[in-house]
């Protein structure tokens, strides 16, 4: 069922199955935006400003990982090593996650990253923050 506005004039709809987004064309919508229909991946909101969908995002639950396991800690081979199989295994428990890595572990460098499966994502994080209201 779609929230009513608030002053805002935004409202959102949400979409569990294949049928909302026949019913909704969001296949159409995200083509429109993205150049492609959307992922099903579940939920997905539509956006509505002043009764039109002007959008849609999906909320995924999604495991992160923060490792703190450093290159500094022990020898090069070693850290390889244990990071490959720590990546390996939270991808079998988890699916699909995703690693989120201080600078001094990125320090391997691409070539590294390749050494223990990881690549950087397309995408980049933000977090919540009132700092600056």
């Amino acid at each position: 069922m779609q929230d009513l506005p608030d002053k805002s004039k935004i409202s959102l709809l949400r979409i569990d199955d294949e049928r909302g987004l026949v019913k909704y064309q969001v296949d159409q919508l995200s083509t429109e935006i993205w150049g492609q229909p959307v992922s099903r991946q579940f939920p997905i909101y539509l956006v509505f400003h002043d009764g039109h969908v002007c959008g849609f995002f999906q909320a995924l639950q999604q495991t992160i990982i923060y490792p703190a396991i450093h290159p500094e800690q022990m020898k090069a081979r070693e850290f390889v090593k244990v990071v490959k199989s720590l990546v390996s295994e939270m991808k079998r428990h988890a699916g699909n996650p995703i690693f989120m890595l201080c600078d001094k572990a990125t320090e391997i460098g691409e070539k590294g990253m390749q050494l223990v499966r990881l690549k950087k994502a397309k995408e980049t994080a933000y977090v919540y923050s009132e700092e600056g209201y």
